[in-house]
């Protein structure tokens, strides 16, 4: 269990985990709570997070604003691992 899934993706890339990319992944929807499948979520990239990397999950790609980025869980991975760098 992570507090931010910033920590989940070093986690996998630190600890060079075979299965990351067979993982089921579960993070909270930012406006109603719900669990929902991390790879099939949209993200938003301006947030206050747990830890700071900023990256809210929306069932919805429709409830992130029009004036804000929407991103993939891949993306995601991808901004987090270059910022551990």
């Amino acid at each position: 269990m992570f507090d931010d899934m910033g920590c989940m993706a070093l986690w996998f890339e630190e600890e060079n985990i075979e299965w990351k990319n067979k993982a089921i992944v579960w993070v909270t929807d930012v406006n109603s709570g719900e669990f929902i499948d991390a790879r099939a979520a949209f993200y938003d990239t301006n947030n206050v997070t747990p830890m700071a990397y900023g990256f809210s999950a929306h069932k919805s790609k429709d409830s992130i604003k029009k004036s804000e980025e929407s991103i993939s869980y891949d993306e995601v991975i991808n901004r987090v691992v270059k910022m551990g760098q």
